[in-house]
């Protein structure tokens, strides 16, 4: 049904976000990505490049983050119809959290949706050569 290629990005929910970038970029030395936009308001998040394919999104989050600190992780599938995909997916009764829409990731804008694992994990399967319709 789905080919899951590699790890595209791990998002993370962030109260300070300073802090958190002191610690993966001065720190750990990733490459931090649209910093300057997300200041602006631009961009709803920073990341922070792993691997020329991988990064890791930070999320800024008011309060004490209770139980989960992670927000979803994403795999990247083999090019496929992602219509088609989510309307199979909902035909095996797989939650659909946010259904089919262009989004970035870390290898720039690709086609994703969002669904709950078994355990209510939010995952999000996504395909940089995707067709829509």
């Amino acid at each position: 049904m789905v080919q899951v290629l590699e790890l595209d990005h791990i998002a993370l929910n962030v109260r300070d976000m300073d802090a958190a970038l002191a610690f993966y970029v001065d720190l750990l030395g990733l490459e931090c990505l649209r910093l300057e936009e997300f200041r602006r308001g631009e961009v709803p998040f920073v990341s922070a490049r792993v691997t020329g394919d991988t990064i890791l999104d930070f999320f800024p989050h008011e309060g004490p983050v209770e139980g989960q600190n992670q927000d979803h992780f994403c795999f990247v599938i083999a090019e496929t119809d992602m219509h088609a995909l989510s309307r199979r997916l909902r035909d095996r009764k797989v939650p659909i959290v946010q259904d089919v829409i262009d989004r970035w990731g870390a290898r720039g804008m690709g086609v994703s949706l969002y669904v709950n694992d078994p355990d209510g994990n939010m995952v999000e399967l996504r395909c940089y050569k995707a067709t829509q319709a």
